[in-house]
């Protein structure tokens, strides 16, 4: 397994002292990507840590589209779609999109941001919202 590798798995399950012991060691983890081109920022999110995504973040990852969206990370998606409009509908290598990100994960500014920006509404958002919602 290699150290990117290593990194998300802590991410994913949730193990914080390993986790932390794979960043102070290599700072530069924080911007790892395994082979489906996940982040140890999304795999913690994904499976519902979030607090490990927050000592992530602690060290200053370098945060794609996909990452700011699910994240709330305004000032960060509205850099990357200042310089790149296309980005408000990219699809990330898992098949999800920011807006959907950030619907998903209860970010209603990002969200508004993007739609305003002309994010497509008719992809995913709306299922991620649903699920969400809890009802």
């Amino acid at each position: 397994m290699t150290q990117s590798d290593a990194v998300i798995q802590a991410a994913q399950s949730g193990d914080e002292k390993k986790l932390r012991e794979l960043i102070t060691a290599e700072p530069e983890l924080v911007n790892a990507r395994n082979a489906r081109g996940q982040t140890p920022v999304l795999a913690a999110l994904y499976h519902n840590h979030p607090e490990l995504a927050g000592l992530l973040l602690e060290f200053h990852p370098r945060l794609d589209i996909f990452e700011a969206a699910a994240t709330g990370r305004l000032d960060r998606v509205k850099q990357l779609v200042t310089r790149d409009p296309s980005l408000v509908d990219a699809c990330a290598p898992d098949g999800f999109h920011p807006l959907g990100l950030a619907c998903f994960f209860g970010r209603a500014a990002t969200a508004e941001f993007l739609m305003d920006e002309g994010a497509d509404v008719f992809r995913f958002p709306a299922h991620a919202a649903a699920t969400q919602a809890g009802d």
